[in-house]
């Protein structure tokens, strides 16, 4: 008998219209961003391709940070970090480099942010997905929908994604 995959997106439940559809497409991205570095060592999460960039832990923890930070500023209009946010969240700097960690500390923190994101999306009404937020600064003054956040977030976890199996290749050539 063929193993069965079954790869559909299909409205999460507990989430009004067309945010399921939107929560399980994050959901279905997270389950690939883990697939992909699944097993990884610490050595491995914190090597760095010759010539700069980011290591592959730098990576997961700024993917959860944002996710964090347009959660909470964005989302929820300026909420502060939880107190309870894991020690890796609370290090200074978007892309600071986390060192030499566990896999599984990166995956808490991913796993925190989307806990967050699900909660602050579960208690939207079916309408929300049409409001609007917006963000001042530096002579710009940006306004989105709740739809473009989550866009946002799936496109750069998706970029984020191809950058770590970039990094995973320079380190098996390397």
């Amino acid at each position: 008998m063929d193993k069965l995959i079954r790869r559909v997106i299909e409205p999460s439940s507990g989430f009004s219209g067309e945010i399921g559809i939107w929560v399980s497409t994050l959901d279905e991205l997270r389950r690939q961003t883990r697939e992909t570095v699944a097993g990884m060592t610490p050595e491995q999460l914190a090597w760095k391709p010759p010539g700069g960039g980011n290591s592959v832990g730098q990576l997961l923890r700024h993917i959860a940070l944002v996710e964090l930070d347009w959660l909470l500023t964005d989302l929820s209009r300026g909420a502060p970090l939880p107190k309870d946010a894991p020690a890796l969240m609370q290090l200074d700097g978007a892309m600071v480099d986390p060192g030499l960690r566990p896999l599984e500390v990166f995956l808490d923190s991913l796993d925190y942010a989307r806990n967050l994101t699900r909660k602050k999306l579960a208690g939207f009404g079916r309408d929300e997905i049409e409001t609007t937020r917006e963000s001042k600064g530096e002579g710009v003054h940006k306004v989105f929908n709740v739809r473009w956040i989550l866009f946002h977030l799936i496109n750069h976890e998706a970029q984020h994604r191809g950058q770590i199996l970039a990094v995973q290749r320079m380190m098996k050539t390397g």
